[in-house]
């Protein structure tokens, strides 16, 4: 009974009936609403609720306007520091300039080397050089690099700390570069001997026969097939078919391509650094006294002339002038 009162005063006291009245201050006739108590007090809630939210949003954008402008602080610091960079990096990169025309030239070189020998290593003592100065050029759009590979060194660096290293590279550069560039000179010209050396060792089979040939007389004494004395033979014969081409086995100059008594038709090929080669016994030449030929270029056609007893290439090799066992080159 006392929880039904309590109930029913409840309700009474919440849908009681209350008046509320207007009264304009100007003339104007008076307007009154009688509404239910529980929405009165529901709109104060609405009221303190809407309040409420507005205190909380005004309290969080003041503190996003104070932390915002410690932001703008921090960034004006940052700002100054930065165009102190800047200034710095860009001094570097006129340094960094000069250097870059001389690292091409060292690339150059480094490319006529490595060309020469075909070995990607001979120019990899530039590398260093080279990413450095790359390093300098991406750091100035604003990547984040590490410029010499590693594990890192400059990573986590304070950034003038990091502009000194870069200048103490330079420097060090500086000095080096022109090492290098001496090395590299020496280096192309060894190689560049080296090679002309090589092209003209004589060097392989002095036929395009595929395999057919054969060694028919060796270099050394032998009787002689046409006097039957014992003679010095001072090339190999290599038995051949008419017809089949004779290939230099070294670069070089044709000296001398014609008739040449027991030699027959015959060329004599000057290679440098002392050696020379001579093909005789052909039935045709392909090239003239005064031509330069490379190795693998034919030169004539194998035959039978001159003091000869079938067809064959007679083969020489001579170093300043004295005859050598080609046997040794042909392995070569």
């Amino acid at each position: 009974m006392r929880a039904r009162k309590i109930k029913r005063r409840l309700k009474n006291y919440l849908f009681e009936r209350i008046t509320l009245s207007f009264v304009p201050h100007s003339r104007g006739r008076m307007r009154s609403f009688r509404l239910p108590r529980f929405i009165i007090l529901l709109l104060f809630l609405c009221l303190i609720g809407y309040m409420s939210i507005v205190t909380y949003l005004y309290k969080g954008s003041l503190d996003q306007n104070q932390t915002a402008n410690a932001k703008i602080d921090e960034l004006t610091i940052v700002q100054t520091e930065n165009i102190s960079l800047k200034a710095g990096l860009a001094q570097v990169a006129k340094e960094t300039d000069a250097m870059r025309k001389v690292l091409l030239e060292l690339e150059k070189k480094g490319e006529n080397i490595e060309a020469l020998i075909s070995d990607e290593q001979t120019v990899a003592s530039n590398e260093k050089v080279k990413d450095l100065i790359l390093f300098n050029y991406r750091l100035l759009d604003g990547e984040s690099v590490n410029p010499l590979g590693g594990g890192g060194e400059y990573l986590n660096t304070n950034a003038f700390d990091l502009l000194s290293q870069i200048r103490e590279e330079l420097r060090m550069l500086r000095v080096e570069l022109p090492l290098q560039d001496e090395i590299l000179v020496d280096l192309e010209g060894e190689v560049e001997d080296y090679n002309a050396l090589k092209a003209a060792t004589p060097t392989g089979w002095p036929l395009d026969d595929d395999g057919k040939g054969y060694i028919s007389s060796e270099y050394g004494f032998r009787k002689d097939p046409v006097t039957s004395q014992n003679t010095f033979h001072e090339g190999l014969d290599i038995g051949i078919w008419y017809g089949t081409p004779v290939i230099a086995t070294a670069d070089g100059k044709v000296t001398y391509a014609d008739w040449m008594g027991s030699y027959g038709r015959v060329v004599f090929i000057d290679h440098g650094y002392g050696y020379q080669t001579r093909y005789a016994h052909n039935s045709k030449l392909a090239v003239q006294s005064g031509q330069y030929v490379k190795r693998g270029d034919v030169i004539a056609y194998s035959g039978n002339s001159g003091k000869s007893t079938g067809p064959h290439l007679h083969y020489e090799v001579r170093v300043n002038g004295v005859p050598k066992n080609p046997r040794s080159y042909i392995k070569n």
